[in-house]
């Protein structure tokens, strides 16, 4: 019964880790979008263009911009 516990458990570890490293992943891939957005907005770049740029819409990139 004790093997069948830790087996279970380090299933259950490895399954989390993975949907943590996925996460991470998520939200690094989005932050680095957010940075872009800002750099191009500084370089002088239309809000509208910036949207397609990073692949998001244009409500949210000015979300990011008035946050930032």
């Amino acid at each position: 019964m004790c093997e069948a516990l830790k087996e279970l458990f380090a299933e259950d570890f490895e399954n989390v880790r993975i949907q943590g490293e996925k996460l991470g992943l998520q939200t690094g891939f989005q932050n680095g979008l957010h940075v872009a957005a800002i750099n191009l907005f500084h370089m002088g770049m239309a809000v509208e263009d910036i949207a397609k740029a990073v692949g998001m819409q244009v409500g949210v990139v000015q979300e990011w911009l008035q946050k930032a």
